[in-house]
């Protein structure tokens, strides 16, 4: 299911957004974790700008530790926590790698954040070929 935005309705992640898009991560983490009341798909994106925020500012560790490796974990959060293991654990790449184009050749729900991510790690890998072809069809401002 893609995002969109009505413009009529108020958005509740309106600051989270906006602090993480302008690269102010600290404050992102902070508007983020003072979130209450979200239904669950917002509160899967807000845990999903704060985890995409750590990995900005290197804390790389505190999305590998808090995100689980469940069925139950939303896609959108297993690919921050693959961003951000594929950035500290270079002596795993291939695998991180293979694991990647898996899920992408996969049919899962949203894939707006895993394709948002797949083309983050495919630009680290100078393979601006499949970062394109990841997002060439988006329909988000990260798109």
């Amino acid at each position: 299911k893609k995002r969109f935005y009505n413009m009529g309705e108020p958005d509740e992640l309106y600051n989270l957004r906006n602090n993480y898009w302008i690269g102010n991560y600290q404050r992102a983490i902070a508007e983020g974790s003072g979130l209450q009341r979200l239904n669950e798909a917002l509160k899967t994106e807000s845990k999903e700008f704060i985890y995409r925020s750590y990995v900005a500012l290197g804390q790389h560790n505190i999305v590998i530790n808090e995100v689980k490796d469940d069925a139950g974990t939303p896609v959108s959060l297993q690919a921050v926590k693959l961003l951000a293991r594929y950035l500290s654990e270079p002596q795993n790449k291939e695998l991180i790698l293979l694991t990647l184009n898996e899920w992408l050749t996969s049919p899962q729900g949203n894939r707006t954040s895993l394709e948002a991510i797949a083309a983050t790690i495919f630009l680290h890998e100078d393979n601006l070929k499949e970062a394109l072809r990841c997002v060439h069809l988006g329909t988000t401002m990260e798109q």
